[in-house]
């Protein structure tokens, strides 16, 4: 039930990824400065990426309640370490790579600011997953013990 559940989440989020690359694309066609188009789709990422991984630990905590199992601290660490950390792990190396390859078509970016670029992305992407502490956004830990919390009580 549950591998189902994942893949039409994420050919859900791919779409939504696709279009916004779309978007991305057209409303910087014309634009001189080469360097906003890889900001934006970077910064769409971590925002998909995030909605993804979210999306990824309702669906746990909904086939957890489904087999009629009790929410625990163990669930919850399991849930993060494992499939949503797996999810940002790919998602920084599959976006990494789409801009290595971009690069190497085009040759319209600084080597050295495509790799500053992608190294604050990975960093960016690791603090979304909750292994370091970002004062601007929530740490998905955060988030998902919230969740947890919610769920307990709702469900008495």
């Amino acid at each position: 039930m549950a591998n189902l559940m994942l893949a039409q989440v994420s050919q859900e989020i791919r779409v939504l990824i696709h279009e916004d690359e779309r978007l991305i694309h057209f409303q910087n066609m014309g634009n001189g400065n080469t360097a906003t188009a890889p900001s934006q789709r970077l910064e769409m990422q971590l925002l998909r990426s995030g909605e993804w991984a979210g999306r990824i630990y309702e669906l746990y905590c909904e086939t957890w309640h489904c087999q009629q199992k009790p929410f625990s601290p163990q669930f919850l660490r399991a849930a993060c370490q494992h499939a949503i950390r797996m999810l940002i792990s790919a998602r920084v190396g599959s976006d990494t790579f789409e801009l290595d390859g971009e690069q190497a078509r085009t040759r319209q970016h600084n080597a050295e600011w495509l790799k500053s670029l992608k190294t604050s992305f990975g960093q960016d992407m690791e603090s979304t997953n909750g292994s370091k502490q970002q004062k601007s956004m929530p740490t998905l830990w955060s988030i998902c013990w919230l969740q947890h919390l919610i769920i307990q009580l709702s469900t008495g």
